[in-house]
């Protein structure tokens, strides 16, 4: 007995309907994994990922503190390390990048969902009105307090000099317009959920689908989507959703 299991469609199946023309609204849901052939590593990878490398270098119990506000706000200087050791500059986009690119190019993206910083996608030719960076990414600059916006070349160059840039009016640091936790998600993040639901199909690839609120769209997809999910590891929670499920 147990649970009915969901009926499935093929990797084949899949190409076909894509070629074909019968899906007319596609959304991506991307994580780390499709940078990592960028050269940017992933955050939860053991022994690899930018959280194991962290944990060694700083001698943390808990890496992700790194990206916490509270921690930003008291000892800066770490977060500006970790942007020394990444120069976000020199990558360049993954096959995955210019593959949601060409479902732009194609009339069949309705919206790229991110939890990716590196800003990649736009270097791929996705546009801004087709992105949602759930978490922020790297190509901009703010006060966190009075969230005016600045320069981020002006940020690089401190991270440079290890120097810390602080507002003139607020005087806390200034930080990359990423989302640490502890901050709210954007509001352009909440405004476009209602695609997912309006969505022929659903691709997941990348995500180990851990962080909320980015890891319930998955269950805002209707009974009648396909959801193809192109990840190292199964998701767990993605196989009893309503729509057909490709891993």
């Amino acid at each position: 007995e147990g649970e009915e299991e969901k009926p499935k469609f093929s990797r084949e199946e899949l190409i076909e309907n894509l070629k074909s023309g019968k899906y007319k609204k596609v959304t991506v849901l991307t994580g780390a994994g499709i940078s990592v052939s960028a050269g940017i590593p992933d955050f939860r990878s053991p022994k690899i990922g930018l959280y194991a490398t962290l944990k060694e270098k700083y001698d943390m119990d808990d890496p992700s503190e790194i990206f916490s506000i509270d921690k930003f706000y008291s000892e800066p200087e770490l977060f500006y390390d970790f942007c020394k050791e990444l120069n976000w500059d020199k990558y360049d986009p993954t096959p995955t990048h210019y593959f949601i690119g060409f479902l732009h190019h194609k009339g069949l993206l309705d919206m790229n969902f991110t939890q990716n910083i590196d800003a990649l996608e736009s270097k791929a030719g996705i546009p801004q009105e087709k992105l949602v960076p759930a978490h922020g990414n790297m190509s901009g600059a703010h006060c966190p307090k009075c969230k005016k916006s600045k320069c981020i070349q002006k940020f690089g160059e401190y991270v440079k000099k290890e120097e810390i840039w602080k507002c003139e009016i607020c005087e806390v640091p200034i930080k990359p317009t990423i989302v640490f936790f502890g901050e709210g998600l954007p509001m352009s993040f909440f405004n476009n959920m209602e695609k997912i639901a309006k969505s022929d199909l659903g691709i997941v690839i990348g995500s180990s689908m851990v962080v909320s609120p980015f890891n319930g769209l998955p269950e805002m997809y209707s009974k009648d989507a396909n959801i193809a999910t192109i990840n190292m590891e199964p998701i767990k929670h993605i196989k009893n959703l309503n729509g057909n499920n490709s891993v």
